[in-house]
């Protein structure tokens, strides 16, 4: 089935999760390549973290640059991400990320902090 969606309407809807959530507030939001299609999740993420609690820091990352699309790919790079997030206190970290974002959801779990996810179910990974 092919399912049609704004990217920004349901990151908008992540962010105002993960403001509700946060104790620290601070929040990550890691993208797989800084891609027009990648910049409307972070967007859509910081708006609605922002309108929920503009006291909440977030902090973007990308993993790479066009033309290299290996930040889609590479879960390690995913994971040293989030690890660099978590070292600053982020408690909740959005991955937008591909493949990229197992690594990142990895690192979140072993510290015992919220990650969400896009692209696939991603509940059951450890």
């Amino acid at each position: 089935a092919n399912i049609v969606f704004n990217e920004e309407q349901g990151s908008y809807l992540a962010g105002v999760a993960a403001a509700k959530v946060t104790k620290t507030k601070v929040v990550g939001f890691i993208g797989g390549v800084e891609t027009p299609l990648i910049k409307k999740f972070e967007a859509g993420y910081v708006q609605g973290v922002k309108d929920t609690d503009p006291s909440v820091n977030v902090l973007p990352q990308y993993l790479t640059q066009p033309p290299d699309f290996g930040g889609f790919s590479k879960p390690d790079l995913g994971k040293a991400a989030a690890q660099g997030q978590l070292d600053k206190k982020a408690d909740v970290i959005y991955s937008a990320a591909g493949l990229a974002g197992s690594g990142a959801i990895e690192a979140a779990s072993k510290a015992g902090k919220w990650n969400i996810g896009v692209d696939s179910d991603q509940y059951n990974q450890a």
